[in-house]
């Protein structure tokens, strides 16, 4: 098994980097806070909860490029296409699927479904870029 923690760090720093574009003003930040109900004018329980919903984030994002990588090596990946379809499977099965219970269970809106899973499918396509790039370069 060919890991390299490397482009794991990497990918999970990615992950963060498009997390924090893609719920940002630019790009679908004010969506996300009104259909979640968040007065973006009252930034203060934001800001309380920021650093730990982010450490917390950065660990998911390990673990979830640890596991990218995992398949990636047993798969014997080194193709692009490759990966990306892996990821794509990887997010219809566990990411799609189980987040839908939010919007069946949680009454949660369809669009912030929508902007959430995309957002994991974007995410999830650059992390196993970085990790088959990386795993291309080092073999």
């Amino acid at each position: 098994m060919d890991l390299n923690l490397w482009a794991i760090l990497v990918a999970a720093i990615a992950n963060l980097i498009i997390g924090s574009l893609w719920y940002s003003p630019l790009m679908f930040g004010n969506m996300w806070m009104r259909l979640m109900g968040i007065d973006p004018r009252d930034s203060s329980g934001i800001k309380k909860g920021a650093w730990k919903a982010m450490t917390f984030s950065f660990l998911g994002a390990l673990i979830m490029a640890y596991v990218m990588a995992l398949v990636v090596s047993f798969a014997g990946i080194t193709s692009l296409i490759n990966a990306i379809e892996v990821a794509f499977w990887l997010w219809l099965g566990f990411v799609a699927v189980t987040s839908i219970s939010s919007v069946l269970y949680e009454k949660k809106k369809v669009e912030l479904y929508i902007v959430n899973v995309i957002y994991y499918l974007v995410a999830m396509i650059a992390m196993v870029i970085i990790i088959t790039l990386w795993r291309r370069w080092c073999l």
